[in-house]
């Protein structure tokens, strides 16, 4: 077994490592939704948020549709979103999504004509103090500017708890990469190295016979 052969292994933990939510000591776990409070009144557009999650080579995997004005912000995936510089509310016209029935990869990474996107979404919150009553947090916005542009004005904004957690900041969520990266590559070179050493025993044991 080659070593270069682990390193797709490597990058699939990772994959699961750098979703997992992190939340501090102390907290719960509490879900986050936005919610846009009048998308049912553009009937012209269909509505995704982007990134969901890292493309991983499916159609459709990196950004979610907005069911009933509303998305799980503490679902969305948090390498995907620091890679990203953030998660975005996108307007694509229903004529345009109808011809290929899934949203494609480049209306979201590139100047797409006729899509639109949104300032900066607010940061998923995945945890709170455990002494905080509430379990779910609602962030709302309002959309307006349209056809023309995407515009979002902020209709509440609750107050944070002390100690309420923050999203990471791009340099935190890069050295917890780097320690899930390190740690996952040390398993999977320890693994190798005692196969390769069982695998050599056994040859030596089999010229012997």
């Amino acid at each position: 077994m080659n070593l270069l052969n682990i390193i797709p292994c490597v990058l699939a933990v990772l994959g699961g490592s750098a979703r997992a939510d992190i939340i501090g000591p102390g907290q719960k776990r509490v879900q986050h939704l936005v919610e846009f409070t009048n998308l049912s009144t553009f009937t012209n557009h269909h509505f995704l948020v982007y990134p969901r999650d890292l493309p991983r080579g499916h159609t459709g995997n990196s950004s979610v549709g907005v069911k009933d004005g509303i998305v799980v912000m503490s679902a969305l995936n948090p390498l995907a979103v620091v890679r990203n510089g953030g998660a975005y509310l996108f307007a694509v016209p229903k004529d345009l999504y109808a011809r290929t029935g899934y949203p494609r990869e480049e209306w979201f990474t590139n100047a797409f004509p006729g899509i639109l996107r949104s300032p900066r979404l607010v940061g998923p919150i995945r945890g709170l103090p455990i002494s905080d009553p509430r379990q779910k947090i609602i962030t709302r916005y309002r959309v307006e500017g349209l056809p023309d542009k995407l515009d979002l004005i902020r209709v509440e904004s609750p107050a944070p708890s002390p100690g309420e957690s923050k999203p990471l900041k791009k340099s935190e969520a890069s050295a917890l990469i780097g320690l899930s990266c390190a740690g996952a590559a040390w398993i999977a070179i320890a693994r190798f190295r005692r196969r390769s050493a069982r695998v050599a025993w056994l040859n030596h044991k089999d010229l012997r016979i």
